[in-house]
């Protein structure tokens, strides 16, 4: 069990908003001020103004990405209006007035605007559109593939965090941006924190009809994007206009539309990935919602049933009694290790023996045989009672699966089952306030394969994130925002074994410290896990995480001073993860015996068992790590189990 406590602290608070900056002239140059500047949101008609300062600069902050008019307004100069123009996420764009004497009720419309070069921050970033994400193929629909679009992302498949976030739909990308670690990127929404820790992944997977625009940043030089070397995904999700706007879509795949595997051709697959969205005004009886009130919601569901078809090796029948003639090479008694007289310090491996008859000799108490002829068959002491009541009990017996070289298949049906919401609410209260709230959930209990026919993993994964902002404009030209964002990621895994009678930890003899799991109050006994290499892995255990489960609270305010504009604030986040495995693992593989793994188990030899307390270590396990000097360092040590009654 595992528990962090983190409190992390930083200057400003990260956004998903644009910003935008600029300076009011006359046509000869000088700075006009007190220019009423007016700023237009196209899609739901919100407007907010803002006046030039003494030295003509404007600026507006926290925009919502979307497309905008913008027009200046004074006394004595003609009024100039800019053509329509799209704003992006975090980006800063500058637009520069040129003003022309003569009457207010004049219009001069701009048609052919400059481009919005970004003067004001040096950082670096690529935006993928709204159009791009939708557009674009994507292999169940996950956002995260996009990220390869980004200048400087290199792919890249990590061992930490191959598997993508828990619970992830699709195909992913968790790309390394401009050379550094792909797990040091960070990933926001909405301008909160959708961090996935233990994997450096994200923890909500938004529905890509969700998804606005994202911008992944480099090179950030500004307070309020730290934390990360890499690249930071700032993904900006949808929110509701003055139309009512929505979508309807169903993709699916079977078996019947895949082409087949050659060598594993049993692959039944049936996947459907639906849903819908929904946005527009809010209106009611007595209330319309529009030019101030606005929703968006979505739901996506997932399902997926399909067959694993993954072929193993299995113990046959001969090998878990003991005879391992099979084999094409000598395996050796682990105790039969002696110094090696023509070499001193070195130690000689004496093969198993037998007799005329091909019978196994029999063993001294300290496991040596009598000096016979070389064979691969185990001696009935030597058997483990636990081990092979073990492997009698839970191996699965060999099949023909017309493969050669595997004598199992794992045709368990491996069942995903997904279902995602989320809403947006978005309110604008007069010119000067501005508030939004969204809940994005996902809820996905899972059904698979444990690797071998009848061990059945049952895994649950939920996940939500929650952004709530608010943003008041001052008239001195100062913008305040608080937000408050959460953020809960939960895994839940357990896995059962179909063949394992009610009653078989009474009959296999485990010491009971190796079985019962004690947290609190409750014991869980569980059935070890055996891993054997070249063959498979059969056990037992339960496993919950938090693999993300933070709190957020920042506020951060814009002031413009002259040609200045001062940004400051701060963000507080905590994350309480905790973590508990209950279970027990043996690995077994041919170091004990030089060859064949599955004569290990029988022995009841693991090379390491990582939940054995020392009081299960014995002379025998002294002794065999003593011989294994010759080969290869051990890595841990652990006694024969102890035996009972079967």
């Amino acid at each position: 069990m595992g528990m962090m406590n983190a409190l992390m602290m930083q200057f400003a608070g990260a956004q998903s908003t644009a910003s935008l900056n600029g300076t009011v002239k006359d046509t000869t140059g000088a700075v006009i001020a007190d220019t009423i500047v007016r700023l237009t949101n196209v899609s739901i008609n919100v407007s907010q103004t803002t006046k030039a300062n003494s030295t003509g600069a404007y600026s507006f902050v926290n925009i919502l990405p979307g497309r905008y008019t913008l027009e200046a307004a004074k006394d004595g100069f003609r009024k100039e209006r800019q053509p329509e123009f799209a704003l992006e996420v975090n980006q800063t764009a500058t637009v520069n007035f040129a003003m022309q004497v003569g009457s207010p009720t004049e219009v001069v419309n701009v048609l052919d605007q400059a481009t919005q070069l970004e003067t004001s921050t040096a950082e670096l970033g690529s935006v993928v559109s709204s159009k791009e994400v939708l557009d674009l193929p994507l292999n169940g629909r996950n956002f995260t593939e996009l990220l390869l679009l980004t200048p400087g992302a290199s792919a890249a498949n990590p061992l930490q965090n191959r598997h993508g976030a828990p619970g992830a739909i699709g195909a992913f990308a968790y790309p390394a941006i401009n050379g550094q670690s792909n797990r040091s990127n960070m990933f926001l929404l909405d301008g909160v924190n959708n961090y996935g820790g233990i994997s450096d992944t994200n923890t909500v997977q938004p529905t890509i009809d969700d998804v606005l625009e994202f911008k992944v940043q480099s090179h950030n030089d500004e307070s309020q994007f730290g934390q990360v070397l890499g690249g930071i995904v700032n993904l900006a999700t949808k929110s509701g206009t003055n139309s009512y706007h929505g979508t309807l879509w169903e993709f699916f795949r079977n078996n019947a539309l895949d082409a087949n595997n050659y060598f594993n051709p049993n692959t039944d697959l049936k996947q459907n990935q639906f849903g819908a969205s929904i946005g527009g005004p809010v209106v009611f009886p007595h209330y319309n919602g529009r030019n101030k009130t606005f929703f968006y919601g979505s739901y996506e569901g997932f399902r997926r049933r399909g067959s694993s078809s993954q072929l193993y090796v299995t113990p046959t029948a001969d090998q878990i009694g003991g005879d391992f003639s099979a084999i094409g090479s000598q395996i050796y008694n682990p105790y039969g290790v002696q110094p090696d007289p023509a070499n001193p310090g070195s130690f000689i491996n004496s093969p198993f023996m037998c007799d005329g008859a091909g019978d196994p000799l029999p063993t001294d108490a300290s496991g040596m045989q009598a000096a016979g002829t070389p064979c691969n068959k185990l001696p009935a002491s030597l058997i483990n009672p636990t081990a092979l009541y073990y492997a009698q009990t839970l191996f699965p017996a060999p099949i023909d699966t017309g493969v050669a070289g595997f004598n199992g298949r794992d045709n368990t049906q491996n069942i995903v089952r997904s279902d995602q919401m989320s809403i947006r609410v978005d309110q604008q209260l007069g010119n000067n306030d501005r508030f939004f709230f969204r809940y994005t959930g996902s809820w996905q209990p899972d059904t698979g394969s444990g690797g071998v026919q009848g061990n059945i993993v049952h895994s649950t994964i939920n996940t939500h994130n929650i952004a709530v902002s608010w943003s008041h404009t001052f008239k001195a030209n100062a913008v305040t925002q608080f937000t408050f964002g959460r953020v809960r990621g939960q895994s839940n895994d357990a896995n059962s074994i179909s063949n394992a009678p009610p009653d078989f930890l009474e009959h296999a003899g485990f010491a009971s410290s190796f079985t019962d799991h004690t947290l609190g109050a409750v014991s869980t006994p569980l059935i070890p896990t055996f891993d054997v290499g070249g063959y498979f892995v059969e056990g037992n255990f339960t496993n919950t995480e938090n693999f993300s489960n933070i709190y957020e609270y920042k506020s951060d305010t814009s002031k413009l001073i002259g040609r200045h504009l001062l940004k400051f604030g701060a963000s507080v986040a905590t994350d309480d993860r905790l973590g508990t495995f209950l279970g027990s693992v043996d690995v077994f593989d041919p170091f004990q015996t030089s060859n064949g793994t599955s004569g290990s188990v029988e022995m009841g030899l693991p090379r390491c068992c990582l939940a054995c307390l020392p009081t299960l270590r014995s002379t025998a396990c002294t002794r065999r790590s003593t011989a294994a000097k010759s080969s290869a360092v051990i890595l841990a040590t652990s006694g024969k189990y102890p035996t009972g009654s079967h």
